[in-house]
């Protein structure tokens, strides 16, 4: 296993449209690596069982005007949040694969090689049917 020299810590908040289902955050940390390629962010971890998706590595690209999230593994999809757009994503996972459609409100990025922070506010349906609005935080220090 290679030596990673920054942890991650995302944070994700979620606000369903069901008035039925309480609204959640979760929160998980891990070591990372962070490089910069051709003006683009990479941070690249191991999910794990805490988030259940052990097995699956995931991989945050941060552009100028776009934040990605690529996972592959035991979860595989490509996540595309471009503010003021809707983007579509199939979300494979053990128990099937669903439609994710993602509308981004706001993306804010202070990302340097030092760590930074990003975040990324949207909205969010599966298979057609809208659920909700959530946020993401991710925080990026060096050890």
């Amino acid at each position: 296993m290679k030596k990673r020299d920054y942890v991650i810590s995302v944070k994700g908040m979620q606000s369903y449209a069901d008035a039925l289902m309480e609204n959640t955050d979760i929160e998980m940390m891990s070591e990372c690596d962070l490089t910069l390629e051709d003006g683009k962010y990479f941070a690249e971890y191991e999910e794990t069982e805490a988030t259940g998706m052990e097995g699956t590595t995931t991989t945050i690209e941060v552009g100028g005007e776009y934040v990605s999230i690529v996972r592959s593994g035991k979860v595989s999809t490509t996540l595309l949040f471009i503010k003021g757009r809707q983007t579509t994503s199939y979300y494979d996972t053990p128990f099937g694969t669903m439609i994710m459609g993602i509308t981004t409100d706001d993306i804010t990025t202070d990302l340097t090689l030092d760590g930074g922070k990003v975040s990324v506010t949207y909205s969010i349906s599966m298979n057609n049917i809208y659920t909700g609005k959530n946020t993401f935080e991710i925080n990026i220090r060096k050890f």
